[in-house]
């Protein structure tokens, strides 16, 4: 059976509808094929808890199916089986992966715990996974090579061992771990109860979000591109005093994407240029689209591999000739139903072109994604 991969950027699942085969009626069936996790928690009001755990989850997407004296939670990548008996609640977790197994756990004692807080429960997972102290979505990269593509924007090459979850243009974003300034870092792990240990305050990981600009998974290389402030946040720092044979952690991929559309519209500062790069340089030849991007000057327009049906434009802020929002409001959408449209910018920004596609263009929710990727005034 294929099942989905999820992707666990933070140890959290991002999760899916429900796969038929994992409903309750196949549970035991599908079992068979499947790594299998088990705990017992110790609760004296351990019928009150499953309930209240599953009426919890099920606001947070999973489905929900009961019966007299179990309840089952199930997604597209795994499928969890509650019963309660005299002061213990046993949960089973299976799925066809271990990223999918561990943000299944996860998930489950991230949300008993707090709830159960007065009864201080003790939660050990036994069987797959149980002594795996490594995430699964978690990569210790190194870095291989460091360039600037424009005076502006660093490219560093970091090379690891299996790399192929992060191959997709479906979850372009990762999380990368970075050491505190002038410190070292601890990797995080995972804990027997299921959920990361970061370790102490003062080697934890620093953790940023950016977009993967290339992946080889059959080399074992990842490019990821760094805008250079002059303001350097960690990020930003790391890039700036990075140098070959240094390491850094990566977990992931996640967050969202733009499907592909009979017409694309991509709009984007310096931030989302490696994301606009890696999506318009994915589209088949016959693509139709539009590409706005804005950059500093014309020294930091950079040379993109794009179909021939979908516009490049680049927006200089040295040339004064308006903003990023002004310019989107310009474009001219093609009259037709298959549109998508996508956006990544500062805060501000974003929001503007969001209400811009929703109130004046009609967009529908499921026809446009606009994000922030930072915010004036907060640390980059």
């Amino acid at each position: 059976m294929a099942l989905r991969r999820v992707s666990n950027a933070t140890g959290r699942a991002v999760f899916t509808s429900m796969s038929a085969a994992l409903r309750k009626a196949n549970w035991d069936e599908a079992g068979m094929s499947m790594l299998v996790s088990k705990t017992s928690v110790r609760l004296a009001e351990s019928g009150h808890y499953m309930t209240a755990l599953a009426d919890h989850l099920g606001e947070h997407g999973l489905e929900v199916t009961r019966e007299a004296d179990a309840i089952h939670l199930s997604n597209g990548q795994a499928a969890a089986r509650l019963t309660a008996g005299r002061g213990n609640l046993d949960m089973t977790a299976r799925a066809g992966e271990e990223s999918s197994l561990e943000a299944l756990k996860y998930m489950l004692a991230s949300h008993l715990g707090p709830m159960a807080r007065d009864e201080g429960p003790e939660i050990v997972w036994h069987g797959a996974g149980a002594a795996l102290p490594d995430l699964p979505n978690f990569r210790a990269l190194t870095v291989r090579a460091i360039r600037d593509v424009t005076p502006r924007m660093r490219r560093i090459t970091l090379s690891g061992n299996d790399l192929f979850r992060f191959d997709t243009t479906a979850s372009l974003h990762v999380k990368l771990l970075l050491p505190q300034a002038g410190g070292t870092v601890r990797w995080p792990r995972l804990g027997a109860d299921g959920l990361v240990d970061w370790g102490p305050p003062e080697t934890s990981a620093v953790i940023r979000r950016y977009t993967l600009r290339r992946v080889d998974p059959m080399v074992g290389e990842i490019d990821i591109d760094f805008v250079r402030h002059a303001d350097a946040g960690p990020g930003s720092r790391f890039a700036e005093e990075a140098r070959p044979g240094d390491t850094l952690g990566l977990m992931g991929p996640g967050g969202g994407s733009a499907p592909r559309a009979g017409w694309n519209l991509f709009v984007g500062d310096e931030t989302a240029l490696p994301a606009i790069a890696r999506l318009v340089e994915a589209m088949p030849d016959d693509a139709k689209g539009h590409a706005l991007i804005e950059v500093e000057d014309p020294g930091e327009r950079q040379t993109l591999r794009a179909p021939a049906g979908v516009k490049l434009e680049w927006l200089c802020r040295s040339d004064r000739a308006g903003s990023l929002l002004e310019r989107s409001a310009q474009i001219d959408f093609p009259d037709r139903p298959d549109i998508f449209a996508w956006a990544a910018a500062e805060f501000a920004e974003f929001r503007s072109i969001r209400v811009d596609w929703r109130r004046r263009r009609g967009l529908s929710k499921d026809r446009h994604q606009a994000v922030a990727y930072w915010r004036r005034g907060w640390d980059k």
